[in-house]
C-alpha cells in the first residue's frame, strides 16, 4: 500500500522546497496548501515541532529569508502565577524565579540562585534533581525529629529517669548500690507505678545492682563532661590536693580544681578525682596530679596555683610536689591551706601548756569512761534530766578533725553540774575511775580552763569554719571573720 499523503501547511510568504530548484512557479500544488493570511493564524493551528510547555499564543513567527535562519520570538516568555499552585516551592521576585526550598537549604543550583528560563520544563526537571529532593526532605526530617523529642517522656523513659534519680540519691547519701533493688521495690509498694516499666520481660529488667552500676557510670560521665567544659572556659586553674586513707586503710589522694567563671568572675571549686597511689613520694604524687591534669586538658601555662596541707612531701621546694610543679610553670603560687594552718596553730599552742595537755587527757578519759558502759551513760542522762540540763553525750577529741576539742569542751561546759553530781554518786559506790576523774575535775584550774576555752574556742571555731567554705575569697573571709 502506498504511503498516505500528508497535508503540509505553509505560512504566508514561506518558501517551499520546490522553490529552491525553480519548479514552484505558483508556490502551490496538489499537496501544498497555503494558509490564508489572517491575524490569528498561529493560534488556530499549532506547530507540531513546538515544545509541550510552550503556549502557541506566546509565539509569533517571522518570515524565513533563506535556509539556516530559525524562528525569532519577538514576545519573550513570561512568568505565570498559576505555576505557584503546581509547584508551591516556586518564588518570583519580578525578574527571576527561585526555589524557596533550595534557597533555605543553601543549595547552589540555578533555581536557588535565580532563573529566567520561564518554562514548565524548567520546574519539572528541577524537582527531579537530587539537590531539590534533599532540600524538600529537610522539613520532613525536622518534623520527625520533633516527634521523637516529644516522645522522650514516654512511660519507659520516665521509668529510666526515676531509676537514675534513685541511683543519684544513693550515691549522694554515701549509701551502697546494693540497696538499689530493694529501694525500687519499696517505691513500687508505695505507689510509684511508673517503675513497673523498668521490667522489659521475664529475663530483662533495669532493677538489678548491675543496672545501678551502669546508670552510675552514665551519671559520672555526664558530670565529668560538665566539669571539663567549665575547666576549658576558665582562664586559670588552681589544683588542690590532699592525701589520706579510706576506710579500708588504702592510701588515696583527693584532687580538686579551683576555677573561674569568665562570664561572672565568680570562683568555683570542682571535684576531679579521688585516686589510689602506691608511691607516696613527691615524684609519685606529682605524676598522679599531672596525669589528672592531662585527662582534663589542663595545660601547664593555665596552672597558676597549687594548694596543699603543708606537709613536706607536698610543700617541698626541691623534691616535693610544689617544686616539681613549679618546674612546669615557674609562675605558679603555692598556698598552704589556711584552715589547716589554723588547726595546726591551735593544737601546737596547746601542747606548750602543761595544764592544757592534762585537760585534753581528762576529756579523753571521760569520753571512754561513758563509752565503755551504756549503764553509766544512762545514769548520767537521768542526772541531767533531774537538773533540767540538756541531755548531752561526752565528745571525743579527734586528731584528724579540726577543732573537735571545741565540741568536747562545750559538752562538759553545759553538763558541768551533772558530771560533778554523777561522779560524787559513783565515788560513794567506790568506783575508782569516777574518784580519779572527780579529783581532777574538782579544782579551780579545771574550772578556769573550761570557762577560758569557752571564751576562745567559739571564735576560733567560727573562723575555722569560715575558712573551710567551698567558694571563698579574701574579701568575703574578711567580712565574715570581723562580724
Amino acid at each position: 500500500m502506498p504511503p498516505k499523503k500528508q497535508r503540509i501547511v505553509v505560512l504566508p510568504g514561506q518558501k517551499t522546497l520546490l522553490s529552491f530548484v525553480g519548479r514552484d512557479k505558483n508556490n502551490n500544488s496538489e499537496n501544498v496548501e497555503e494558509m490564508p493570511q489572517t491575524s490569528n493564524t498561529n493560534t488556530d493551528i499549532p506547530d507540531e515541532n513546538m515544545a509541550v510547555d510552550e503556549d502557541p499564543k506566546e509565539l509569533e513567527h517571522d518570515k524565513r529569508d533563506g535556509p539556516g535562519e530559525g524562528i525569532v520570538n519577538k514576545d519573550p516568555r513570561k512568568y505565570r502565577p498559576v505555576w505557584e499552585k503546581l509547584w508551591p516551592w516556586l518564588l518570583y521576585d519580578g525578574t527571576k524565579m527561585y526555589c524557596k526550598s533550595c534557597q533555605k537549604a543553601g543549595k547552589k543550583n540555578s533555581l536557588a540562585l535565580g532563573c529566567t528560563t520561564f518554562k514548565t520544563s524548567t520546574m519539572s526537571r528541577h524537582q527531579e534533581t537530587p539537590d531539590h529532593k534533599q532540600a524538600i526532605s529537610v522539613p520532613v526530617h525536622q518534623q520527625e525529629f520533633t516527634k521523637s523529642c516529644n516522645k522522650l517522656n514516654s512511660a519507659e523513659d520516665e521509668a529510666v529517669i526515676l531509676a537514675m534519680m534513685a541511683v543519684y540519691w544513693l550515691a549522694s547519701e554515701d549509701l551502697p548500690l546494693n540497696k538499689y533493688e530493694s529501694m525500687i521495690n519499696f517505691l513500687k509498694k508505695i505507689g510509684v507505678t511508673k517503675l513497673e516499666n523498668l521490667k522489659v520481660n521475664e529475663r530483662t529488667n533495669y532493677e538489678s545492682y548491675y543496672s545501678a552500676t551502669e546508670i552510675l557510670d552514665v551519671i559520672d560521665s555526664e558530670i565529668e563532661s560538665e566539669i571539663d567544659e567549665k575547666i576549658s572556659k576558665s582562664p586559670y586553674v588552681t589544683i588542690l590536693a590532699d592525701e589520706s586513707t579510706d576506710i579500708s586503710n588504702r592510701k588515696k589522694i583527693t584532687i580538686n580544681a579551683r576555677i573561674i567563671n569568665p562570664e561572672t568572675s565568680i570562683p568555683e571549686t570542682v571535684f576531679l578525682r579521688d585516686k589510689s597511689y602506691a608511691d607516696g613520694t613527691g615524684e609519685g604524687l606529682t605524676s598522679v596530679i599531672i596525669e589528672e591534669m592531662a585527662k582534663h586538658k589542663i595545660t601547664n601555662d593555665k596552672l597558676i596555683g597549687f594548694g596543699s596541707d603543708g606537709a613536706t612531701v607536698m610543700s617541698g621546694s626541691d623534691k616535693g610536689v610544689k617544686g616539681r610543679l613549679m618546674e612546669l610553670n615557674p609562675h605558679m603560687v603555692h598556698i598552704h591551706c589556711m584552715a589547716h594552718r589554723l588547726a595546726l596553730c591551735t593544737s601546737q599552742a596547746a601542747e606548750g601548756v602543761p595544764l592544757m595537755k592534762h585537760y585534753q587527757e581528762w576529756l579523753t578519759s571521760v569520753f571512754y569512761y561513758f563509752k565503755a558502759s551504756p549503764t553509766r551513760e544512762g545514769e548520767l542522762h537521768e542526772v541531767q534530766s533531774v537538773l533540767n540540763l540538756p541531755i548531752l553525750k561526752c565528745k571525743e577529741i579527734h586528731a584528724v578533725r579540726w577543732l573537735s576539742c571545741f565540741e568536747a569542751v562545750q559538752a562538759v561546759y553545759r553538763s558541768l553540774d551533772a558530771l560533778i553530781s554523777y561522779f560524787h554518786k559513783r565515788q560513794a559506790s567506790k568506783d575508782p575511775k569516777a574518784k580519779g576523774l572527780l579529783k581532777k575535775m574538782a579544782t579551780t584550774s579545771f574550772i578556769y580552763i573550761t570557762y577560758m576555752l569557752m571564751d576562745v574556742l567559739p571564735i576560733v571555731s567560727k573562723l575555722c569554719l569560715t575558712l573551710q567554705k567551698q567558694d571563698l575569697d579574701v574579701a568575703v573571709a574578711k567580712v565574715r571573720t570581723t562580724k
